[in-house]
This record gives structure tokens, sequence and C-alpha cells, in this order.
């Protein structure tokens, strides 16, 4: 159960910081910057589809009258939440592989007898 709490938690924090770094066109780098370093790795994955929505985002702001960061801050809350959830899937999924080959590794050097 703590693991899907600490999957959560995550996934929260990177929704939080997504829609703080975006939420006004007050530069945050720091906020943007600690929210891509916890992307890492599902980030490299997920770079192009965060780079082409973001775009798309930032030309959507433009278009609407009086220019408001609500679709910026959307999208981009959303992306974050995203590659989070591809970066827990891939710690459960390496996970499981590393339990199974210690099951395995256990069960070759146990006697049999």
């Amino acid at each position: 159960m703590s693991w899907k709490l600490a999957a959560l938690g995550y996934v929260v924090l990177e929704g939080v910081l997504g829609a703080v770094a975006f939420s006004a066109e007050d530069a945050k780098p720091v906020v943007e910057w600690i929210a891509f370093l916890l992307l890492l790795p599902g980030l490299v994955v997920t770079l192009p589809v965060i780079y082409v929505c973001g775009a798309w985002a930032w030309n959507l702001r433009d278009s609407l009258p009086h220019q408001p960061m609500w679709p910026v801050t959307l999208i981009f809350t959303t992306l974050f939440v995203a590659a989070a959830v591809v970066n827990v899937a891939l710690v459960r999924v390496l996970t499981r592989a590393v339990l199974r080959r210690r099951r395995r590794t256990a069960a070759q050097l146990t006697p049999r007898g």
C-alpha cells in the first residue's frame, strides 16, 4: 500500500509543480526545472510530446482574446502528470523484473531434495 501512496504522491506533486510553473506569465524556471528533473527518466521518452503539445498550448493561448494562461496551465499540467504516470509504470515494470529474477536465482541455488 505504501508503494501506491508514494506513486500517487509523486504524480500529484508533478501535477502541482506543472500547474505552478505555468499558472502565470511570470517565469518560474526553478519550479519548471524541478518538475522536469523529477520526470527523469520518463522525460526522455515524453519530451517530444511535451515540446509539441506545449508549443500548441502557447499558440492556442496567443490566439485567444486577452491571452489567458489557463490553456497552457491545463495542457502542461496534464503532460507532466502523464509523464509521471509513465515513470511510475516504468518503475513498476523494472521492480517486478528484478523480483522475478531474484526468485529464479534463489530457486536455482536452493538444493532440491
